[in-house]
């Protein structure tokens, strides 16, 4: 019997090629710091910025107390003058470029504060907030949705869990800006000449592995598809503290703590973003 040749044509498919897919450039602070006169050292990709209070002083530099890999980008706030119990709001922020418009985005901040008293009064509050400007601009105070995370001290030395800011933006063209701000607040007081002032008081605080992708792309490739949500089908139902908990599934807005069907509506309107 004569056996036919057969033939099997394989046709490639077609997928964008793979990468990395964490939009904000420099978001371990592994790069250069740059001096940004008279604020200090900067991590090489963002721009600091901070309120001109004469009552305190504020200090960027690198910082050797990371997240994730060496550095960070290290914020020190001290001062106090009489009548001022909180500080203002310094920072840093950055442009992102080629994103789609009208696409849902995630940014994520990490955040540590740390302290250790000498002659200072330890901060007895510090914030850390995200906030987006979807136009793309450098201006702060124009961005009106700034989510936040706080953690809180009264001891003399205190070095706070890394805490995890999110938000979610649309933004309007192809350039957005996100920006990382610290803001505190100090109750210690001393004598003063005719009665209690507020106390000297002093903060370090931390920035590290900025994250800016697609809402629901888990594994960070540029698109939200299969992978993404085999990645979310094992955390379903999960809170903090279960085994299989992830907190990047967690996409419902606000956050809840808990996987289920808030976040795979928001995962749904995601399908496919970035093909």
């Amino acid at each position: 019997m004569k056996v036919k040749n057969i033939y099997v044509i394989v046709l490639p498919l077609m997928l964008p090629a793979l990468a990395y897919a964490n939009l904000a450039n420099n978001p371990s602070m592994e790069g250069a710091f740059i001096y940004q006169d008279p604020l200090g050292f900067v991590a090489e990709g963002w721009t600091a910025w901070t309120e001109e209070y004469w009552y305190r002083l504020c200090f960027f530099a690198e910082g050797t107390c990371a997240h994730d890999g060496l550095k960070s980008q290290w914020i020190g706030l001290w001062g106090a003058q009489e009548g001022y119990y909180s500080f203002g709001d310094d920072g840093i922020y950055q442009q992102i470029n080629s994103l789609q418009p009208g696409q849902g985005y995630q940014a994520s901040v990490w955040f540590k504060y740390f302290f250790e008293a000498d002659s200072w009064y330890c901060v007895s509050e510090v914030t850390c907030s995200v906030g987006i400007d979807p136009n793309g601009g450098t201006d702060p105070n124009v961005v009106t949705d700034w989510v936040s995370v706080t953690d809180s001290t009264h001891e003399p030395r205190y070095e706070g869990p890394w805490l995890n800011v999110r938000t979610f933006f649309s933004p309007n063209g192809s350039i957005a800006t996100i920006f990382a701000k610290i803001h505190g607040y100090g109750d210690a007081e001393e004598e003063g000449p005719s009665g209690p002032i507020p106390a000297p008081w002093g903060a370090d605080c931390y920035i590290d592995d900025v994250a800016v992708h697609h809402i629901g792309d888990l594994d960070l490739d540029g698109f939200v598809n299969l992978v993404d949500f085999a990645i979310f089908g094992l955390a379903w139902s999960t809170e903090p503290g279960d085994a299989g908990w992830n907190p990047d599934c967690d996409i419902s807005d606000p956050n809840d703590d808990i996987i289920d069907t808030l976040d795979l509506d928001v995962f749904t309107d995601n399908w496919l973003a970035g093909l």
